[in-house]
């Protein structure tokens, strides 16, 4: 069959129309794709949002949770947990030193949850570092006011120490003792002006006298604790008057050490002397 003239024109016609169309298409294809595209992009932002949303709240949950653990201690106990120079040590103590000043002076009752916390960190950064002064300066601090809320009273006549050891009656408190040592009862104890004697100190033991302190204030300075006959001391039902701004000698350091690591034996705590 014969094809005219202007049956070629609208073959070349159709074809321009069935081109004009396929680029429509392809440019609605296109933007199609971007719609989607989009979308994508604001689902995983969506997703971000949700994830970062969910990590602060697991976070902050987290958190909750160790301060209900340790009383409010964690952010302290960090900070302890981070310090890896004397002068950052120092800076902490003394941070902690007065906080647990202004927790006296507002007459707020130790939270033993919280005391517990920050003496366990207390002890390994002692250990860590044993020279910095700032940290047995809040260690004593420390001690001093998780007694303070002991039923002693304020007002008590210096114990007698110009004494010899003797037998010691039977006590409620302690029971009978079969041995000779000392007992102190409602009295200031100055740990500087024990009973004067001597301690023989081997190498894997110690030979001494018991003492028992009831119902007393213990008192600690930078005197240190005076030559005594005195191997321990029980302590029960006192309260602790620790106060150094340095350093103390090696029968301090135990003795402070001992009453850090039992913050919540206020009935009977056994201090080496």
């Amino acid at each position: 069959m014969a094809v005219s003239p202007g049956d070629i024109k609208n073959l070349n016609e159709r074809a321009t129309k069935i081109a004009d169309r396929a680029s429509t298409l392809e440019m609605r294809v296109t933007k199609i794709e971007t719609v989607l595209s989009g979308a994508k992009w604001v689902a995983s932002i969506g997703t971000i949002a949700v994830l970062t949303w969910g990590a602060f709240i697991t976070t902050n949950v987290i958190a909750m949770k160790q301060n209900l653990a340790d009383g409010g201690a964690h952010q302290l106990v960090t900070q302890l947990q981070k310090a890896d120079s004397p002068k950052a040590v120092a800076a902490n103590m003394n941070l902690l030193k007065s906080e647990v000043q202004v927790e006296v002076v507002s007459n707020k009752k130790p939270n033993r949850q919280k005391i517990r916390a920050i003496s366990a960190e207390v002890e390994k950064t002692l250990a860590r570092f044993p020279e910095v002064d700032e940290s047995w300066s809040a260690a004593a601090e420390l001690v001093s006011y998780s007694t303070s809320s002991t039923p002693v009273s304020p007002e008590q006549p210096l114990c007698d120490t110009n004494v010899e050891a003797g037998y010691i009656p039977p006590l409620p408190e302690i029971g009978k003792v079969p041995f000779l040592g000392y007992l102190f009862r409602n009295c200031r104890l100055r740990l500087s002006s024990l009973p004067s004697g001597n301690v023989i100190r081997g190498e894997n033991y110690t030979i001494g006298r018991m003492a028992y302190a009831v119902n007393v204030t213990i008192v600690l300075d930078d005197s240190g604790i005076s030559e005594t006959d005195i191997s321990n001391l029980v302590a029960l039902n006192c309260r602790f008057e620790f106060s150094v701004s340095k350093t103390p000698k090696t029968r301090a350091q135990r003795l402070l050490l001992a009453a850090l690591q039992n913050p919540d034996a206020l009935e009977k705590v056994k201090l080496p002397v």
